[in-house]
């Protein structure tokens, strides 16, 4: 008994601190996304990522930015770092995708969800450039799309948010 709640223990206070399924929001104000689960705008690198999601399934270096996959946790994050050096070790969090149902917005919209369903949350949703942009905000003189939605057979497949973190 007592090995077996020091094994459990061990197990807890050296696995990653994997977010669960209640972390599992994208939240916004003001239409800025804020959070996408744990992920915060100011989260740097692949090792910071890794103590939210778990292990990296991807990580592929893209000039000044770095795409990193988690599949178990059905999120895939873009770091950028626009100041130079190597993204993977200290881009910023600017853009995430998530592809499963335990993801949803702050308004409840998940993946998975019919097109109608978007249309009763997001009233100012519109559709261009086949997705579905959710929320805007004035960014840099412009109206940047925050928070969008893809769909195929009139279901919600991916959420995509735009954090901006390398813009802070």
């Amino acid at each position: 008994m007592i090995a077996a709640i020091s094994a459990t223990l061990v197990a807890v206070l050296i696995a990653p601190a994997v977010a669960s399924a209640a972390d599992r929001v994208i939240r916004s104000r003001a239409s800025l996304v804020t959070s996408v689960g744990p992920l915060k705008p100011t989260d740097t690198g692949v090792t910071r990522l890794t103590t939210l999601f778990g292990r990296a399934t991807a990580v592929v270096p893209r000039g000044n930015g770095c795409v990193v996959r988690f599949s178990r946790a059905h999120i895939t994050v873009t770091l950028a770092n626009f100041g130079g050096g190597d993204a993977c070790d200290a881009g910023r969090a600017q853009s995430a995708r998530v592809d499963g149902r335990e993801w949803r917005t702050q308004r409840g919209l998940r993946v998975g969800d019919r097109v109608s369903r978007i249309k009763r949350l997001y009233s100012r949703a519109r559709f261009r450039r086949g997705r579905w942009e959710l929320q805007a905000a004035p960014l840099f003189g412009l109206s940047v799309v925050t928070l969008d939605a893809s769909v195929a057979d009139g279901r919600v497949r991916r959420i995509q948010a735009y954090l901006g973190g390398a813009g802070e």
